[in-house]
């Protein structure tokens, strides 16, 4: 019986021992699944973090493609401005040109009533 019994406490030993091996095993399979995973999310934001900056050099890229046909539009209408200020200019000359010669107009005509009256009179 002795002999039964220690083979029992042996075998219940190695059964107890595998169990542990196996939790172990089993401890390892799991925490090297996480290792995997977290590398995995690791990677994922890495790319994540590369495809927005190189989405930021882009939009970046495209606004100083941008500038040149921005800066044309800006010159073109400052050309403009200065035509339209210049023809504003010009119309306002010839107003008081036209004025300034009708003034002229008015003021020969009266001289030449004047002279006309003076002769009428002598």
């Amino acid at each position: 019986e002795s002999t039964a019994a220690a083979e029992v406490q042996n075998k219940l030993e190695e059964s107890t021992a595998a169990a542990e091996l196996q939790n172990k095993s089993n401890d390892t399979a799991e925490l090297s699944y996480k290792l995997e995973e977290s590398t995995a999310d690791a990677e994922l934001q890495n790319k994540l973090e590369v495809s927005t900056a190189a989405a930021e050099l882009l939009n970046k890229s495209n606004a100083t493609a941008e500038l040149p046909n921005k800066l044309e539009e800006s010159t073109a209408a400052a050309e403009l401005q200065i035509k339209s200020n210049a023809t504003a200019e010009l119309l306002n000359k010839l107003e008081e040109s036209t004025a300034a010669a009708e003034l002229q107009n008015k003021s020969n005509d009266t001289a030449e009533l004047s002279y006309k009256l003076e002769e009428s009179t002598a």
